[in-house]
């Protein structure tokens, strides 16, 4: 049986709660091509979260803000946050 789109919401309101809840933080993130820090904060500002990631020591003193979208799973057991984006992608996002 297909998703609907209703079940995609669902999906982003949980991973939202979760996230903004700081269930995450502290985690290590991973991009599609290897580690890139750990979760340093969450925030759901005007309903939207993102996680803020300390990139150390991939990019010292450097700090990425990406959008819950881009949170490809969760591994609660490893506490890892794997992300849908290459690294150079991420760079995007710094802040």
């Amino acid at each position: 049986m297909p998703s609907s789109s209703r079940d995609g919401q669902d999906f982003a309101d949980r991973l939202n709660a979760i996230v903004t809840d700081q269930r995450v933080t502290g985690f290590e993130v991973l991009a599609s091509d290897g580690a890139v820090g750990k979760v340093a904060n969450a925030t759901a500002d005007g309903g939207i979260g993102q996680i803020v990631i300390d990139t150390k020591p991939w990019k010292v003193g450097s700090k990425v803000a990406v959008p819950i979208g881009v949170i490809g799973r969760i591994d609660w057991d490893n506490e890892r946050v794997y992300v849908n984006r290459t690294k150079d992608q991420l760079e995007d996002w710094s802040l």
